[in-house]
């Protein structure tokens, strides 16, 4: 995988190109992002997902230049969780996460056009993998 390459799930990956369909008044920053992360897409079937990939409602462990290590849950919007629970993946760092595999690092421009480092240090709860594991464990025993 490429330092650039990203891993969706396709339900991911439409809200990615929904979310670029609409973005004509997008800060130019972060449409530059959105298109990197289309480009750089690789989707894969909810089966096959690694449990280390960010997807959305996945709880995160990221930092920031190597500093400000924080943890929040990758969401679409704010709206359904307490205050600084989420990070939106309408935001520069929540889209930028999205899509990374444990240890993977994204350099993108903040808003402010400043350059920052964004890695994912580890994923903390992954939806897809929940639903794995309560899957596997419901199969009758031979």
């Amino acid at each position: 995988m490429s330092h650039e390459e990203c891993i969706f799930t396709e339900r991911d990956f439409i809200v990615l190109d929904t979310m670029l369909s609409n973005s004509e008044d997008a800060n130019p920053y972060f449409l530059d992002l959105l298109r990197r992360k289309i480009r750089s897409a690789h989707v894969v079937a909810e089966s096959s997902l690694l449990p280390t990939v960010a997807t959305l409602g996945s709880r995160v462990a990221y930092s920031i230049d190597g500093t400000c290590a924080e943890s929040r849950v990758l969401s679409q919007s704010s709206e359904h969780y307490p205050v600084s629970a989420c990070l939106p993946i309408s935001s520069i760092r929540g889209l930028a996460l999205l899509g990374l595999t444990e240890n993977q690092t994204l350099s993108a421009t903040n808003i402010s056009g400043v350059a920052e480092v964004i890695t994912l240090n580890a994923v903390l709860y992954q939806p897809e993998a929940a639903i794995s594991q309560v899957a596997a464990s419901a199969r009758p025993l031979d």
